[in-house]
């Protein structure tokens, strides 16, 4: 994946925010003890590629992971005779084991193009294996990206990304494949000779605790599973997923793929923000507070527009529906509209089943 998308992906969700470049500039050099070394492990990276030529090419630098822990980055462009293709490293290592969060696979809400799989291989370690456009607002023009990432029991990540093309302004892919398999990608972030560089990364602990959640919070699958059932059957379901309080559905009523997402809260009646949120709403006959808008999409997308209904009843249960006349976020427009209309979504946030879904 080239450089500047990489930027851009590493500061968002899922496999990607492992090695978070947000707020590293560009080109700059790692960070923590041996940063000497990073010739060193530019070097190991190519004696684990197969034959071609290679030239050292400058990252994101990753200052550390999303938790602020060191990391080591190396980059290079490589070509194996059928074009040159880029590769990022980056190592990471913390205290305690990288949440599950750092090394599921992608939100497909915002990367709907991803192919991914992850599974527990010996003594705990897992495996995370992705391939999606390089830049998703871009998904036709042929530039891949493919990753591996290992996170381990004991705090260490490894994370490897290779793309058909050298540089983060490619408009087009300069090889028509990507170099290596996603074996051959997990056989290299699986490799012992990371252990070195590993060790020489001070292992940052986490300082405090995170504060607990006042308010409660609900899976996405009993969301989705909510959500399902209340679309029209006239919709072919392809993929759903989220986090905890946001779930979302991919239906396609043959005129091309919609995002159909819900985002359900629990407020204070008396909360300040929240009351701001609403204060222009429309109030239903039991006091409910109602918003639909129709807007371009917040998160953009070539022709991609969102509808939504947003809702604040009295107790303070808030349900956010929304449709993108896309499979994702920030992704080009499959089709005129969203899949659902402004007043289906209403219909959708005022079901009474809201109220009855439990709470993690």
């Amino acid at each position: 994946m080239s450089r500047g998308e990489l930027r851009k992906i590493v500061c968002g969700a899922g496999i990607f925010a492992m090695v978070s470049a947000c707020g590293a500039p560009h080109g700059s050099a790692s960070t923590g003890p041996g940063s000497s070394s990073i010739a060193s492990l530019t070097s190991t990276l190519r004696e684990l590629l197969p034959t071609g030529q290679a030239v050292a090419a400058a990252t994101s630098a990753a200052k550390g992971n999303t938790r602020g822990d060191p990391a080591k980055s190396a980059g290079l462009i490589f070509d194996d005779g059928r074009g040159p293709a880029f590769f990022s490293l980056t190592l990471a290592r913390s205290a305690v084991r990288p949440s599950d969060l750092s090394a599921q696979c992608p939100d497909t809400a915002y990367h709907p193009y991803s192919k991914c799989s992850s599974r527990i291989l010996a003594g705990g370690t897992r495996l995370t294996l992705d391939e999606q456009p390089a830049d998703q607002a871009r998904p036709g023009n042929g530039v891949l990206g493919r990753t591996a990432l290992v996170t381990t029991a004991d705090g260490n990540q490894i994370f490897l990304i290779e793309t058909n093309a050298p540089d983060d302004q490619a408009d087009r892919p300069t090889r028509p494949a990507l170099p290596l398999s996603s074996t051959a990608l997990a056989g290299i972030v699986t490799s012992s000779r990371w252990a070195p560089f590993l060790a020489t990364i001070p292992a940052r602990a986490p300082v405090g605790s995170p504060p607990l959640g006042e308010r409660p919070t609900t899976p996405h699958d009993k969301i989705t599973t909510l959500l399902s059932g209340l679309l029209p059957p006239r919709l072919r379901i392809d993929d759903a997923g989220g986090s905890d309080d946001f779930g979302h559905v991919t239906v396609d009523d043959g005129q091309g793929k919609s995002l159909v997402a819900v985002n359900v809260q629990h407020w204070r009646r008396d909360d300040a923000d929240i009351a701001r949120v609403f204060a222009e709403a429309e109030v239903l006959l039991d006091g409910t507070r109602l918003l639909e808008t129709r807007s371009p999409s917040p998160h953009g997308g070539a022709g991609a527009v969102t509808w939504s209904a947003d809702t604040l009843d009295p107790t303070g249960l808030r349900v956010l529906v929304v449709a993108v006349n896309a499979p994702g976020y920030g992704v080009p427009a499959t089709r005129r509209d969203p899949a659902l209309t402004v007043a289906q979504l209403k219909a959708t946030a005022l079901a009474p089943a809201w109220h009855h879904l439990p709470d993690r």
